[in-house]
């Protein structure tokens, strides 16, 4: 029976930067000098059977994740791992939210069958429910490549490890890891060649999402179409007809490192909602290579027209998303903020000068109150983990 063991969390994102592959790992059942240094994750230690000690290593790259695990045979533990010759199992889990052993990945070494209690040869790639077992079949049908050797009770190099009996490298397809949807985490546990358990964790960032402030943000108000409001800590979007609002956000992602991404979302903290703001609907349009001066956009110069039932007039601007406003907010109470899909739109920009504007407004702009306008903090907001910014992986 598969006990828990160590639990190894990884915050994956499933892309491969442009300019950032790394050297990955040969899957070899040999874990040379330096080879997988840079991606130690740990030691799990145990008491079990006098003493274990197992490091553990991992890093996510080209759509694989490679983990490699190493048991310390000096350690009290190990020759009784091989006199009773444990194998090494090992479990993935993705998302987080599922309770062990609920929705997740898992392989098994001492293969079993839908029960969990007859081996089976043909089914060593596992996928749990929390309820049963199912075998997916073996990790060659699976893509996985694998490089490990059986601790056996009958081997006199096991106690010593020459022969590699105390390594296991695994090569594995994201894709393999999801078919339950996944949080950007996977979860790495298991039984390393015992059964004892460790409950400490380790934790390791590897692709980050990345995330990129506009470098420009100002609103425009239809009741002073001169003004400018480049430099203030707040924006807003109000659909009252003859006091509208208008939110511009600038981008450049020139530096972000990105040739494509898997997903991007704009996210924007609120600070102040109209009374009856709930059910309105927040519309990000993109504007492609289409620029604007933070300290000179009013109303009367910005580069977009709207009518006011939401028709485009004029401008290089496509609807992006819209957001359905749930709750009011008063004061930045409760802490809420608005995302929109930008997926398409950040990689037409990644694909040409990655440079782009967002403007924010209401579906329509034609009421006769303001009860619905939706106050934003800027880039100009003192704590930066509130300014708006773009989340991509």
């Amino acid at each position: 029976m598969r006990q828990k063991s160590i639990i190894v969390i990884f915050f994956v994102c499933f892309l491969v930067l442009a300019g950032t592959a790394i050297a990955v790992p040969t899957i070899d059942g040999v874990i040379s000098p330096g080879e997988w240094d840079a991606y130690l994750l740990g030691t799990s230690v145990t008491g079990w059977s006098g003493g274990m000690s197992v490091d553990v290593y991992g890093v996510v790259d080209g759509g694989y994740l490679y983990a490699a695990y190493e048991a310390d045979t000096t350690q009290l533990g190990w020759p009784t791992t091989c006199a009773l010759s444990i194998p090494p199992n090992f479990y993935y889990k993705t998302p987080q939210s599922a309770v062990d052993p609920a929705q997740g990945f898992t392989l098994f070494e001492m293969t079993y069958d839908a029960a969990g209690s007859t081996p089976d040869v043909n089914l060593d790639v596992q996928q749990t429910d929390g309820v049963g077992f199912a075998g997916i079949g073996t990790k060659a049908a699976n893509g996985i490549t694998r490089a490990w050797k059986q601790p056996d009770s009958g081997d006199a190099t096991c106690p010593t490890g020459s022969l590699g009996q105390n390594i296991a490298e695994f090569k594995i397809p994201i894709s393999l890891l999801t078919y339950g949807g996944d949080d950007n985490i996977i979860e790495l546990s298991g039984q390393f060649w015992q059964f004892g358990f460790d409950d400490q964790a380790f934790y390791v960032t590897i692709n980050p999402p990345v995330i990129v402030e506009p470098a420009k943000d100002s609103k425009v108000a239809k009741a002073q179409p001169t003004a400018n409001f480049g430099t203030g800590r707040y924006m807003m979007v109000n659909d009252k007809q003859w006091g509208t609002d208008r939110s511009y956000l600038g981008f450049d992602l020139s530096s972000s490192g990105l040739s494509s991404v898997s997903n991007a979302d704009l996210e924007i903290y609120v600070y102040q909602t109209g009374s009856q703001v709930v059910g309105s609907i927040i519309e990000a349009w993109y504007c492609f290579n289409l620029d604007f001066n933070e300290l000179t956009i009013n109303w009367n110069n910005q580069f977009a027209k709207w009518k006011t039932n939401g028709a485009l007039l004029s401008g290089n601007c496509t609807l992006a998303d819209g957001y359905t406003v749930l709750n009011r907010v008063n004061s930045g109470l409760p802490e809420t903020k608005h995302t929109w899909d930008m997926t398409a739109e950040v990689n037409q920009a990644l694909s040409s000068n990655k440079k782009f504007t967002v403007v924010l407004k209401h579906d329509t702009e034609d009421k006769s109150n303001n009860y619905r306008y939706v106050q934003y903090l800027t880039r100009d907001y003192s704590e930066a983990s509130f300014r708006p910014h773009l989340v991509m992986s």
